[in-house]
């Protein structure tokens, strides 16, 4: 997965030509941090990676990044006002899951090769989901329950970042359109 970092060498690289990256912003939510209990720190940037979930084909989790991918000076900052909670103790972990209308987008995405990477950043604020996000899929369902329910526990603000292949853009643009109601798009997406 291509780090910040990474991405701010394409830019600046060789003037001359078009980056062949373009990012793609989402304000949204981190799920499931009533499970995990790990908040992430601020200045880190978090993997959004495919799940290996029987629930769910299309889920996608966010993981702390390994820690030799964390800068040496951030490793052993606390992430809780505990002070138990530091980032190297959490380096590598899932830290909750991308909501379900966002993963159907980010992994067909991916599997097609449209693009290169998909990270989240956290605000740090975290919320109880007593409404949720407008046409949320669901949360799992519980003992007779027939479907999955809308709604959820705690969520983490954050925002997510698409490096979409600039050949691939208007196709991942498509995806977009068809996983995610164009009144969602237009609150929440920054290309």
């Amino acid at each position: 997965m291509a780090s910040m970092s990474e991405y701010d060498t394409i830019m600046r690289g060789n003037n001359s030509r078009v980056c062949p990256i373009r990012p793609v912003k989402f304000y949204w939510s981190i799920k499931g941090y009533h499970a995990f209990r790990i908040r992430p720190h601020p200045e880190i940037y978090l993997n959004v990676e495919l799940e290996d979930n029987p629930y769910d084909p299309n889920a996608m989790k966010v993981c702390f990044p390994t820690l030799q991918h964390i800068p040496q000076h951030l490793q052993n900052a606390v992430t809780q006002d505990n002070h138990l909670q530091r980032v190297r103790h959490i380096a590598g972990k899932q830290i909750g899951r991308c909501p379900a209308n966002l993963c159907r987008a980010f992994r067909l995405m991916l599997e097609r090769e449209y693009a290169t990477s998909i990270v989240c950043k956290c605000s740090g604020e975290v919320i109880q989901s007593t409404r949720p996000h407008l046409h949320q899929q669901y949360r799992r369902r519980r003992g007779n329950e027939r479907h999955d329910l809308p709604g959820g526990g705690a969520e983490l603000k954050c925002f997510y970042v698409i490096y979409i292949k600039r050949q691939h853009f208007e196709a991942a643009m498509h995806i977009l359109e068809e996983c995610l109601p164009l009144v969602e798009l237009n609150h929440r997406l920054y290309a």
